[in-house]
């Protein structure tokens, strides 16, 4: 199926809309700031954007010298505007930013946007990407119960699932009960500049000095600190992951995200396994080798994994759920099948999908998010309790 779409295909008889029609009339607070975003933008390309997309849904505006500007959709498709990016609009575009970092990235002042850089053999810009920093409670009425225990939460998922916006909001509903410390890697979270966006809440913001790296920084802040909650964007290296089971080791709470698709991707991805708890390949003896029924080379992990249970974000209305996550590894390493609990959100209600039992069929049920959700370990899976009541 082609996503790209042309705008001969879409409604090419609409009128202009004024800016201020849409973004001085909204109470949406993310609309209003795309409006900050629009204003960078040449007088064209900004009315057709406002043309084609008027609800101003789009994720992501793709500019690149001399082709077609593309909007990124929801849906997944891409509108092709009818408007040809010079190198004169990306100098004017990028002269009203503050200067991009290391990692090629800078953002929209007071805003979550955040733009992305493509440079040429000479490090001119030749193309942006703008992704549309959002403001919304996705996810949290589907994991708010796991928040506020004392276990360790990873959040997993591709890019663009909304991990960023998920940790923005658990850093709002946190920060009113505790002291919670976001390391902000690249200003993804709390937006360009300071003070941090407001959708942070009360959490600090803590963010990565020129000549430093985020496993320096978040040892810095635990040690001279003292957050009950560490709240970390992006783990990605190996000296992120060793600063990581560093800090778990001390009794503080960590939430983090990290790019997989699945769970599996995440326990093979070698800059992470110390996350995993020191994955390594060891060698059996023989009599070990018969008593496993496994062959003598074999997986195993050396330490308790940094986190206790791992989120794995599938859709913007469905999570699944890993809980007791060295067991879901040791189960993964010996060649097992890991079941989640999966979660979704319909109609005002999370519905509960539980394996009970390996190899059994589970069973969705309803619970109502208004109430308190308890979930308990019954040795075979999990079982949920509501307002202390057992579910049936």
């Amino acid at each position: 199926m082609d996503r790209r779409l042309t705008t001969s295909y879409l409604q090419s008889g609409l009128d202009l809309m004024p800016e201020k029609t849409i973004l001085s009339s909204t109470s949406d607070p993310s609309k209003k700031e795309i409006g900050l975003l629009l204003d960078l933008l040449p007088t064209k390309l900004r009315n057709l954007i406002l043309k084609y997309d008027p609800e101003l849904t789009f994720l992501e505006l793709i500019l690149d010298n001399a082709k077609e500007a593309e909007l990124r959709l929801p849906t997944k498709q891409t509108i092709i505007l009818p408007y040809i990016v010079t190198q004169t609009d990306l100098k004017s575009l990028t002269g009203k930013l503050p200067a991009f970092g290391k990692s090629g990235r800078t953002g929209v002042p007071k805003t979550l946007h955040r733009v992305s850089r493509v440079p040429d053999l000479n490090n001119e810009t030749v193309g942006v990407t703008i992704r549309v920093g959002l403001q919304r409670e996705a996810y949290l009425p589907l994991i708010s119960d796991l928040l506020t225990g004392e276990e360790s939460l990873l959040i997993i998922g591709p890019p663009g699932s909304g991990k960023t916006t998920l940790l923005r909001e658990t850093c709002n509903y946190l920060s009113e009960e505790k002291h919670v410390i976001v390391v902000d890697k690249t200003n993804e979270l709390g937006g360009e500049g300071n003070p941090p966006h407001p959708s942070l809440g009360a959490a600090r913001r803590f963010q990565i000095p020129n000549g430093s790296n985020q496993s320096q920084v978040l040892l810095m802040a635990l040690e001279s600190h003292w957050p009950e909650v560490l709240v970390v964007d992006e783990v990605s290296t190996r000296e992120e992951a060793e600063a990581l089971l560093s800090v778990s080791r001390r009794g503080t709470k960590i939430i983090a995200t990290a790019h997989a698709r699945k769970i599996e991707d995440l326990i093979e991805n070698p800059p992470l396994l110390d996350l995993m708890g020191k994955i390594s390949t060891v060698t059996l003896g023989d009599d070990e080798a018969e008593k496993r029924a496994t062959g003598k080379i074999v997986r195993e992990r050396e330490l308790a994994p940094v986190f206790d249970t791992v989120i794995q974000l599938d859709s913007f209305d469905r999570v699944s759920i890993y809980y007791t996550l060295k067991d879901v590894l040791d189960t993964y390493l010996s060649g097992g099948i890991i079941i989640p609990e999966e979660r979704r959100l319909r109609d005002g209600e999370v519905l509960l999908t539980i394996p009970f039992k390996l190899g059994q069929r589970s069973q969705a049920k309803p619970i109502n998010i208004e109430a308190k959700l308890q979930l308990e370990y019954n040795g075979n899976g999990k079982s949920h309790l509501l307002n202390g009541k057992k579910k049936t």
